[in-house]
């Protein structure tokens, strides 16, 4: 399916690779033990396992690009889950971050999606800070709009007898999914 992605694009049926991603996380979730992503010998990377094949697939044919939410969220998913793929194959960091810190995820205009991200984002830079020296300045750089802090208390809301800070607006704004973006850098 990620190769028919590859050659198809958009033309592709979502129900079809939502199906392949969501099969990818259940592959993984069936793996007893480590999972592992390549196969080596003599301490040298041999080939990838079926797991780090797909992993790998999923990040080359930039399926994070489809204009569905569900690839998009499941997109995500998968990167976070499988971060310690990215310990083996740090050359797929760069395409990962780019997806995450532009339009379809951090600046996302669907509101599930950008709040979702923050925290997959969150989880994926947490789990690899290892790796993220070279690339600091310029995650910095994509997301410094969305570190402005948006929590919203409305004064229509407030009466002499409540309690604003028992008002849900800044709930309701993502500044409980924004905290996330605060703790990553």
């Amino acid at each position: 399916t990620l190769d028919n992605y590859a050659k198809l694009g958009n033309a592709l049926d979502w129900r079809e690779l939502e199906l392949a991603l969501y099969l990818l996380h259940l592959y993984g979730e069936a793996i007893k033990g480590k999972v592992q992503f390549v196969e080596k010998h003599n301490n040298e990377i041999t080939a990838y396992t079926p797991l780090g094949e797909m992993m790998n697939q999923m990040i080359q044919c930039d399926v994070s690009s489809y204009s569905h939410p569900a690839i998009t969220l499941n997109f995500f998913e998968n990167i976070s889950r499988y971060s310690q793929f990215f310990e083996i194959q740090p050359d797929c960091i760069p395409p990962v971050l780019g997806a995450f810190v532009d339009i379809r995820g951090l600046h996302n205009p669907n509101t599930t999606i950008r709040h979702r991200s923050w925290y997959l984002f969150h989880r994926f830079i947490k789990l690899l800070k290892l790796k993220m020296d070279k690339y600091v300045n310029t995650v910095l750089g994509s997301i410094q709009d969305l570190l402005i802090i948006q929590a919203v208390i409305e004064p229509s809301d407030i009466s002499a007898d409540s309690n604003p800070l028992t008002k849900d607006k800044a709930m309701e704004s993502g500044f409980s999914e924004q905290i996330f973006l605060f703790e990553t850098v």
